[in-house]
């Protein structure tokens, strides 16, 4: 079994803040690609409700996400968005299943 930890964060982003959103969390991507054990860091936008966004997430163990919510940066993104958005983004937690190559 892989012990990656893939995560992903879904926000729902106020319309008139839909931009803001957009412009923190590129922010937060550069500064994310950048920690030692990030595997990759996506913001994915929802092509029939673009005001739904989708973070996708990999890190190479769990104490890499875990050091990863206590960065500065990541830290400030939340005390941004937290204004941004209608709700608190929903956070999952996943380990990839390995399946055999046919």
């Amino acid at each position: 079994m892989k012990k990656h930890l893939v995560v992903t964060a879904d926000l729902h982003a106020k319309p008139s803040q839909r931009e803001a959103v957009l412009s923190t969390l590129e922010k937060l991507a550069c500064a994310s690609r950048s920690e030692k054990d990030n595997i990759r860091y996506e913001i994915c936008q929802d092509l029939e409700s673009p005001n739904k966004i989708c973070v996708v997430e990999e890190y190479s163990n769990d104490s890499a996400f875990d050091l990863h919510i206590q960065s500065s940066h990541f830290q400030a993104a939340s005390v941004q968005l937290a204004d941004f958005l209608l709700a608190a983004p929903e956070i999952r937690r996943y380990r990839p299943i390995d399946v055999p190559e046919r």
